[in-house]
């Protein structure tokens, strides 16, 4: 199965973040998924921000390090609902763990380095 190229997980990365911002905003959900999820789509635009690849604006971060933390963050997300049990329904999670399912599944066919161009050719 062909890797997922660091220019489409970076395309991936903005989509994700902003369902992330938009989604508590359009349907209803508790506080606490709705700050998890706020949280996670500030993170995930940050991380896509700084990180050395097509579509990093600041490129400082390396990729395996945007990737490490994509894996924490997606961790976090699922055991959210669990740290705040006694103020969480049971519908949250569902939600974050899918969605923390998605990431990593993402970031596991993910390439750990950005193709370069020089002159048109790819090395």
């Amino acid at each position: 199965m062909k890797k997922t190229s660091t220019k489409a997980h970076g395309i991936i990365d903005y989509i994700h973040a902003t369902s992330l911002f938009v989604l508590p905003r359009f349907v209803p959900m508790e506080p606490v998924a709705n700050r998890v999820l706020t949280g996670s789509a500030i993170l995930t635009a940050t991380n896509s921000l700084l990180t050395k690849y097509e579509l990093g604006i600041f490129k400082v971060l390396p990729m395996k390090a945007h990737l490490g933390i994509d894996i924490a963050q997606s961790v976090v997300m699922a055991a959210a609902p669990l740290a705040f049990a006694q103020s969480s329904k049971r519908s949250t999670l569902p939600l974050l763990v899918g969605l923390s399912l998605v990431e990593l599944a993402i970031v596991a066919n993910c390439e750990t380095r950005p193709k370069r161009r020089f002159l048109g050719f790819r090395f």
